[in-house]
């Protein structure tokens, strides 16, 4: 969908899949321009990037363990491998550890 006064497209989904019931139940509520929103949890903004794989994801991904040098890696790791195994793409995996990897360590 759009948000025609901003032009920001917005991805909606009817969360049936466990992770997407589980991601629905942590969202976190945040303040957005005055207006308070329920968004995903980083750990599982993580998972929906991870799985998406484009180069955009990618570039996101790559911010999101930047920004967020405490996240639960390990938690969002389990859910790619469900979706990696669901999905017989082992490689998304290796991509993910592959960013992690690539990340700064903490200090």
């Amino acid at each position: 969908m759009r948000h025609t006064t901003s032009g920001i497209d917005v991805d909606v989904t009817f969360g049936e899949l466990p992770f997407e019931r589980t991601a629905v139940a942590n969202c976190e509520n945040h303040d957005v321009g005055g207006v308070r929103v329920r968004l995903p949890r980083v750990e599982d903004l993580l998972v929906m990037k991870a799985i998406a794989r484009r180069p955009k994801d990618v570039q996101d991904l790559q911010g999101l363990l930047v920004a967020h040098p405490d996240v639960d890696v390990a938690a969002a790791r389990r859910w790619i491998r469900e979706f990696s195994i669901a999905m017989s793409m082992p490689d998304m995996v290796d991509e993910f550890d592959a960013l992690v990897a690539q990340r700064a360590p903490k200090p």
